[in-house]
């Protein structure tokens, strides 16, 4: 979610990891990392919208995998909050961890949920190169 660098990028060393933040196409954009580089959160504003989203993550013997984020959306900005949430649940299928169950949810609104079984993982080729 960072944006290509430029003049107005800016990167600040906090106590607990980096904040960035920087001005893209009319949107102020500001994320926050961990100080293990991990996204703790983005806020997004432009004149249309205002989007903050706030991943969590669930350890496996892999690595960190995304469980969940949420985003708490304003539209326009000064409009009431909605919150939308993806959860992902995955399966181990050869070295890969991938989503086995997404779920979308619309806090008060609805709720969409979609299973995949029988998937297999084919690596593009530039992936193969060392």
């Amino acid at each position: 979610m960072v944006p290509l660098p430029d003049r107005t990028m800016t990167i600040t060393p906090t106590g607990t990891g980096f904040h960035l933040s920087g001005l893209s196409q009319g949107m102020k954009i500001d994320e926050d990392f961990d100080k293990n580089m991990v996204l703790s959160q983005v806020l997004v504003v432009s004149p249309n919208i205002k989007v903050l989203v706030l991943p969590t993550y669930t350890s496996t013997a892999d690595g960190l995998v995304v469980s969940a984020v949420t985003s708490r959306i304003n539209q326009p900005p000064t409009a009431p909050e909605v919150e939308a949430t993806f959860r992902i649940d995955y399966a181990k299928v050869d070295a890969f961890q991938i989503p086995s169950r997404v779920v979308f949810d619309v806090k008060n609104t609805g709720l969409i949920e979609i299973g995949l079984t029988n998937c297999q993982v084919q690596l593009a080729d530039w992936a193969k190169k060392p």
